[in-house]
């Protein structure tokens, strides 16, 4: 190996760090998806304790008389938004750069 790195040095110092716009890009995609994914955890997930977080918030929104509290549905959204906004902000300039790394042409 070339000045004296192991196998794994040089996937750290080389392949990772020309990897991570990608990685980024990846989980903050997979991230978003499951973060949002309603119909799945609608239909196919029985048990109350495993819902995601939109099936949540129509189950505690819903009134029994076939109406919705948009209070606190609208309260609930904005605190669902929140750690996707974390993760969007700190990883913004990685999230960019994976996203165009392929577009331009060199």
């Amino acid at each position: 190996m070339l000045d004296g790195c192991s196998k794994i040095q040089s996937f750290m110092r080389i392949v990772l760090p020309l990897a991570a716009p990608a990685l980024v890009t990846m989980s903050l995609i997979s991230f978003l998806m499951t973060w949002n994914e309603f119909l799945l955890a609608v239909i196919l997930i029985s048990s109350p304790r495993n819902f995601t977080f939109p099936a949540a918030l129509t189950g505690v929104g819903a009134t029994y008389y076939g109406g919705f509290r948009y209070g606190i549905l609208a309260a609930g959204s904005v605190l669902g938004l929140i750690p996707m906004l974390i993760f969007f902000t700190l990883f913004r300039k990685l999230l960019v750069k994976g996203l165009t790394q392929g577009a331009v042409k060199g």
